[in-house]
């Protein structure tokens, strides 16, 4: 029979183990993208994001390529990007930009022209290098 105590100790030592254990699994990983050129493709139906994924991730530094395909004539763009990245968008017809990601941080892409809110479609999440 073990002791209170001991069976205190070995729960404490065995939620220890468990826990350590789900940590290496699921946070052990190489924490972010690799640094490189990276081509996304979105896909939009009434202005909203039918594809995945809704997060584009680079690194600082990398050249990003967007292929974008609407239903709808709009335009896209890129907060923070615009001078330089906003895409003309025809129907059926798919639209190509190209940028490198500047500067870190969460970047909102927005369609504009189909819906008065022009709502966020997707985020471009670029990682400090």
């Amino acid at each position: 029979m073990i002791v209170p105590r001991a069976r205190t100790l070995v729960l404490l030592i065995v939620t220890g183990l468990v826990l350590g254990g789900l940590y290496l699994i699921l946070a052990g990983g190489p924490g972010g993208p690799v640094p490189g050129p990276k081509t996304y493709r979105i896909v939009l139906s009434a202005g909203r994001l039918i594809s995945s994924p809704a997060v584009l991730d680079c690194v600082e530094g990398d050249s990003i390529t967007l292929r974008v395909l609407s239903d709808r004539a709009a335009t896209l763009h890129v907060h923070e990007y615009e001078q330089q990245f906003v895409v003309p968008l025809e129907p059926a017809v798919e639209a190509t930009a190209r940028f490198t990601a500047a500067r870190a941080g969460r970047f909102p892409v927005h369609v504009m022209g189909i819906d008065p809110l022009h709502p966020e479609v997707a985020a471009i999440e670029v990682h400090p290098r």
